[in-house]
């Protein structure tokens, strides 16, 4: 065991492909080290991104932006799971998306990756690991936020929503008996275009898709917060409102609109996601450091 033991500065600065075995067969993971992780005196944030529906976790490592500068110049972990093979291309058993088989087991995969990290000799902040992901990879990061809330500080959803199944009120409701559980405090983070075709804005009943607005009002209840929300900020055609969670430490939860977005991971002069997801991750770290509840924009 003890050759596992090595620190976290003798780890290359790079990209690095790791491996883990799964009932399933062999899975895989990608994990980025930024010279300003290595050269970190501190353990710093975790941050676990999922791929969508028929992506793979090396384009979504590159497409993303994760890696850039203007990103991993606030030092952090990088982790990138690759998803297996479903009926319809790559896809994350989430719940009643994508015609994944049920005998993949996803969240113990994402506990697994925790173990071999530490193996390999990456270390990170236990108390501030992240969980974000798009469509379906979004919809999983959400299930995390719902049975691993005693691991994860926070989820981003990009263009997804619980739908664990049998999906809609059902799903939440499940969702809800996961997370009590444990009651932890959690940061949610949303990003939703209005026009989403795919998982439209106002749900899906068919597919069991729950309506953005009521997934991030169950999360509210959850987490603490107050079922009405309040506008926070607007540029261009995006919008972010927010649940106050004054009652409740360390809980936030805040959704940023697209009013012409569609199914996607916007990046534009107004609102780039993963520069937002970044400032999110990091602003619940200066948050908890001193333990003051975020003001509203409008305060």
């Amino acid at each position: 065991m003890k050759a596992h033991q090595s620190i976290t500065q003798s780890i290359t600065p790079g990209v690095t492909l790791l491996n883990v075995s799964r009932p399933e067969g062999e899975r895989h993971f990608y994990v980025y080290a930024s010279p300003s992780y290595i050269n970190s005196t501190e353990k710093l944030p975790l941050l676990m991104t999922y791929h969508g529906l028929g992506d793979n976790c090396h384009s979504f490592l590159g497409e993303t932006g994760f890696m850039d500068p203007a990103a991993s110049d606030q030092p952090f972990l990088l982790v990138v799971p690759c998803a297996t093979a479903g009926l319809i291309g790559n896809a994350w058993n989430a719940g009643t998306c994508c015609l994944q088989p049920t005998k993949v087991d996803d969240i113990a995969f994402t506990e697994a990756i925790f173990t071999e990290l530490s193996q390999a000799g990456y270390t990170y902040d236990p108390k501030h690991v992240f969980a974000a992901g798009f469509s379906n990879g979004a919809m999983l990061s959400e299930v995390i936020g719902c049975q691993l809330s005693d691991i994860v500080r926070g989820v981003a959803s990009v263009s997804g929503v619980v739908e664990l199944e049998p999906g809609n009120d059902s799903g939440l409701n499940k969702c809800d008996e996961m997370f009590t559980k444990v009651n932890n405090s959690l940061a949610v983070f949303h990003v939703h275009g209005l026009k989403d075709p795919i998982v439209p804005f106002d749900g899906d009943v068919l597919l069991g898709f729950p309506a953005v607005e009521k997934d991030l009002t169950r999360w509210s209840a959850r987490v603490g917060c107050d079922a009405q929300s309040v506008p926070n900020w607007t540029n261009g055609t995006f919008s972010s409102t927010l649940w106050p969670c004054k009652q409740r430490a360390g809980s936030s939860i805040e959704l940023v609109t697209n009013s012409v977005g569609v199914h996607e991971w916007p990046s534009t002069a107004q609102f780039d996601t993963t520069t937002a997801i970044v400032d999110w991750m990091h602003r619940v770290v200066a948050q908890d450091a001193v333990g003051v509840q975020p003001k509203l924009a409008t305060e």
